[in-house]
């Protein structure tokens, strides 16, 4: 009796993983973007922090903020039966092409946002 092989790089997926993958790599971005307002340098005063780039700090915020609301969503959906499934190597692309892409679109929003905070608020 012969038993099918299946090569475990290339081998089917449940439905969704894709977009599990997707998901994650948006989280991964989001984060990352967080951390930057996090970690950055204070220069203290004698009653807290004194910044002059709050602009800065709310767009950061935004834009991690909607990568991971937006990475938290695509992880959900294939609870409810959405998505693709794909194989184990498209589900390795996805998220090489979700990090590289996701990091220019994440710059790009963090301008815009940047942008639109010092035309509302000089």
């Amino acid at each position: 009796m012969a038993e099918k092989q299946i090569h475990v790089f290339w081998g089917d997926s449940s439905p969704g993983e894709l977009l599990s993958v997707i998901g994650l790599g948006l989280d991964i971005i989001g984060a990352i973007v967080l951390a930057f307002v996090l970690f950055q340098r204070f220069t203290g005063t004698f009653g807290g922090r004194a910044r002059s780039d709050d602009h800065r700090d709310w767009a950061l915020g935004g834009t991690g903020a909607a990568f991971l609301v937006f990475g938290f969503v695509l992880q959900l959906l294939p609870h409810f039966g959405v998505g693709p499934g794909g194989t184990n190597g498209s589900r390795g692309w996805a998220l090489a092409l979700t990090l590289c892409g996701g990091t220019l679109s994440a710059w790009l929003i963090y301008r815009a946002l940047r942008l639109v905070f010092l035309r509302l608020f000089p």
